[in-house]
């Protein structure tokens, strides 16, 4: 399977070929022949500052990612600002009508825009993810990619891109076929990842292959004017590394002059590539400091997880010393089990009484907190845990392990 497409991209939000190579990074990336790894780029346009990755991911590869990866069903605080989206929404977008999510995934956010008086549809290319929305929301939705779904032009009235465009391989044709099928004054809510508010936590950083779209308020606004889009109302919280905002549909696609954003977008990228590094120094150092202390009392230590965080993991920290007596990796995965990852034995959680290790390091960053309760409060395990990705949240039962 090839990982990148053969060959770049112009810029797709303003068609530059003035574009400049801005970070890099290595990715891992789950195939099936197994994880492998792959040398990333991101671009900035020089004539609009749009941010994007180049080349692209091939989209033969980004079928089977879709198709494969289970993401976490939403729970807990992620419930809570569903709701408060819809409030947004609501706020600004009196009358109630058709609504379409396009990668609705569980339907958890389709729930609320129901609650709240839409008549509610979607799509996903994850089959498991919408089997949960249809058992527990009892919403009927459809499995593909927008431009392969039912769906009659001119018959929503509000259409909805949570956590969607940064994963498109063109934004042009998602915009268009937006406008196609909003009803006249329709309206369109987005939310993305804030490219101005880059994230970088070691090495678990903003960029991954999945999105290769980084929009600022700037690009987002700058693709929906050009599409024939009003905006209603944009808002970038502080606090939070998103953007949210409404659209209407306008009568006809204008000639507009695009904002150029180059200047600022360089600003930020250059501010997330030193942060990043730094995280990076600072990962390597807490290992340093924690591999001394295993050796000197000559710890077994075992690695929680199998997946891209372990490989990722391996390429980055000096985990081959032979001094370090690291017995092999647990992981939950039992169609894993019994075989390698990185050059270790595979175990099943079921096994760690018998491997007896004196340490465990957690190679996961969305599920840290949940790993460790298991270990401490269904385990017992009384051994030190190692987080990998630092302080878990305060109030958590692992939190006591630091």
């Amino acid at each position: 399977m090839r990982l990148l497409a053969e060959q770049g991209v112009d810029c797709a939000l303003c068609g530059s070929e003035r574009i400049r190579d801005s970070f890099q990074w290595r990715e891992f990336i789950s195939t099936p022949p197994g994880i492998e790894s792959v040398g990333m780029n991101v671009f900035i346009c020089d004539g609009c500052g749009f941010i994007f990755l180049n080349p692209q991911p091939d989209a033969e590869l980004l079928d089977y990612y879709y198709r494969t990866n289970e993401k976490k069903l939403i729970e807990g605080p992620s419930l809570y600002y569903r709701e408060q989206q819809v409030e947004f929404i609501a706020s600004l977008v009196k009358s109630r009508g058709n609504a379409f999510d396009a990668g609705c995934f569980d339907g958890t956010f389709l729930h609320y825009l129901k609650e709240a008086g839409w008549s509610v549809s979607g799509c996903d290319l994850n089959e498991a993810a919408l089997e949960v929305c249809r058992t527990r929301y009892g919403i009927e939705t459809q499995k593909g990619a927008i431009d392969n779904v039912v769906l009659e032009d001119g018959s929503i009235d509000l259409l909805t891109f949570v956590h969607f465009l940064e994963h498109v391989t063109d934004p042009n044709k998602v915009f268009e076929w937006s406008r196609r099928k909003l009803a006249e004054g329709g309206h369109l809510y987005i939310m993305v990842p804030d490219a101005e508010r880059m994230f970088s936590n070691s090495i678990y950083g903003f960029f991954s292959f999945p999105h290769i779209n980084y929009f600022t308020l700037v690009s987002l606004k700058n693709y929906l004017v050009k599409h024939g889009f009003d905006i209603v109302s944009a808002r970038a919280k502080e606090d939070f590394e998103f953007i949210e905002l409404i659209a209407r549909k306008s009568g006809e696609n204008k000639e507009v002059k695009l904002l150029n954003d180059y200047e600022s977008a360089s600003v930020f990228m250059a501010r997330y590539a030193k942060k990043w590094q730094k995280g990076l120094d600072d990962f390597i150092g807490r290992f340093v400091d924690g591999k001394k202390r295993w050796i000197e009392k000559k710890s077994k230590v075992l690695l929680w997880g199998a997946g891209i965080h372990t490989s990722k993991v391996f390429s980055y920290l000096p985990l081959d010393d032979d001094d370090l007596k690291l017995i092999g990796i647990i992981d939950n995965d039992d169609s894993i089990q019994g075989g390698e990852s990185c050059g270790l034995m595979v175990y099943s959680p079921a096994e760690l009484g018998v491997l007896k290790p004196d340490v465990i390091l957690v190679s996961s960053y969305w599920y840290a907190e949940e790993i460790g309760r298991e270990l401490r409060e269904e385990m017992n395990y009384k051994g030190e845990i190692f987080y990998f990705y630092g302080r878990p949240t305060k109030g958590h039962p692992i939190a006591r392990d630091y």
